[in-house]
């Protein structure tokens, strides 16, 4: 019970809102952006692998009809 009451004293009016906290002491970041950061770069790198996959298609249909004139 005293870590809660020693936590509500630190945090101050930030105490309750777990998004408006800070992530890191040295960073200016809240925990809300970096959860946004890490939802940017899932999604990024799931339309890169997309992208890969279709490049890797293109690249063996491409052989097949000979296309790149091998």
């Amino acid at each position: 019970m005293g870590e809660s009451k020693k936590r509500k004293e630190k945090l101050g009016e930030l105490y309750g809102h777990p998004d408006q906290q800070r992530a890191f002491a040295g960073l200016p970041i809240t925990k809300g952006q970096v959860q946004a950061i890490y939802k940017f770069t899932v999604t990024g790198t799931w339309i890169c692998i997309g992208a890969l996959v279709v490049l890797w298609v293109i690249v063996q249909v491409g052989a097949q009809f000979n296309w790149w004139g091998s």
